[in-house]
């Protein structure tokens, strides 16, 4: 793949020993080659003059859109939780201990399994303002 390489705005091909340009395809035989997925149908079309009316069937929102991806956790929930554990001065003086103590509260009170990373992550400027900060007494 040194030299090849696909230039798709002036329809050119390069390769290692040869160059092709204005390289053109009918739209019949690209899609013999590569068809498009059928989609479940949504609904009926029906003509009213020259207007066309989707009459969706199932009752769908067919304006939401797709949504990619891991979605989203209840990270306001978590904030909360935190943020009355350290009004209550019980936050765990270990990173560590508060990262387990978190695993096990997404598990318990909201059935999900939420990496240790990413409870570490979140929890990193709750330890920075809250906990490191705090003098030790005595000197400790």
């Amino acid at each position: 793949m040194d030299g090849r390489k696909i230039d798709w705005k002036s329809s050119a091909l390069f390769g290692d020993e040869y160059t092709f340009c204005w390289i053109h395809f009918s739209t019949e035989s690209v899609l013999a080659a590569y068809p498009i997925p059928s989609l479940p149908p949504v609904g009926t079309v029906n003509s009213l003059g020259d207007v066309y009316i989707l009459n969706n069937s199932d009752n769908r929102d067919l304006t939401t859109s797709i949504r990619r991806g891991r979605p989203s956790l209840p990270w306001e929930l978590f904030h909360l939780e935190v943020a009355s554990l350290a009004r209550a001065n019980a936050l765990p003086e270990k990173k560590e201990a508060a990262i387990h103590h978190f695993e096990s509260w997404f598990r318990e009170e909201l059935g999900l399994h939420v990496g240790r990373s990413s409870i570490g992550q979140k929890l990193t400027p709750y330890y920075d303002r809250f906990v490191r900060a705090q003098p030790k007494i005595g000197g400790y």
